[in-house]
């Protein structure tokens, strides 16, 4: 029974880890726009997600990048989603602390992106599916976290030098003790 849920569900686990690279994918393609464009034109607007209504813009948090401080910010957010990317593919996650540090990063930014969409999609009444959609994404990147989660496998990481061997332990020699003992120890006088 649990050999066959596992096989149906199979397929499942397939498309959800596409999913978490999907995004990962959508991620990196966004913030190197937005670095790419806020490096040739510091002084600009750059929104990732945002909506109108009636005269008023209505912005996503966190991924609207205006002058100096949003290019600074879209390089921050680039290099810490590769740094999490990075820690958390199989030949790199050697260090169980640095993988799950690279996981929650990435989680919390799905959450982002489906939040304020999520939010923009109930001020402006706009595309539910749109919502709905990222916020799958942002499930199967959860799901990417849980699987890579485990520390199962873990190399021990390099900075830290191994344990010292135990060294075996020494016999000891019971001593005798019990009546007529004191009779075996000889005065010195």
């Amino acid at each position: 029974m649990h050999n066959r849920l596992a096989r149906s569900l199979a397929p499942l686990r397939t498309f959800a880890l596409a999913g978490a690279w999907l995004f990962i994918a959508f991620s990196f393609a966004r913030l190197f726009w937005v670095v790419g464009a806020k490096w040739v034109d510091p002084s600009g607007t750059y929104k990732l997600l945002y909506t109108v209504v009636g005269d008023r813009s209505y912005d996503a948090v966190g991924l609207t990048y205006t002058g100096l401080v949003g290019l600074l910010t879209a390089i921050a957010q680039t290099v810490l989603v590769v740094a999490a990317v990075l820690v958390t593919v199989p030949p790199l996650r050697r260090n169980a602390r640095w993988r799950h540090i690279g996981h929650s990063v990435l989680c919390g930014w799905s959450a982002l992106w489906a939040l304020n969409l999520v939010w923009l999609t109930g001020v402006d009444g706009g595309s539910l599916a749109q919502a709905t959609l990222l916020c799958l994404l942002c499930g199967c990147t959860a799901y990417r976290a849980v699987t890579g989660w485990s520390t199962h496998g873990d190399r021990p990481s390099p900075s830290k030098s191994p344990a010292p061997p135990t060294p075996p332990p020494i016999p000891q020699r019971r001593a005798a003790i019990g009546p007529g003992s004191w009779m075996n120890c000889r005065s010195l006088t």
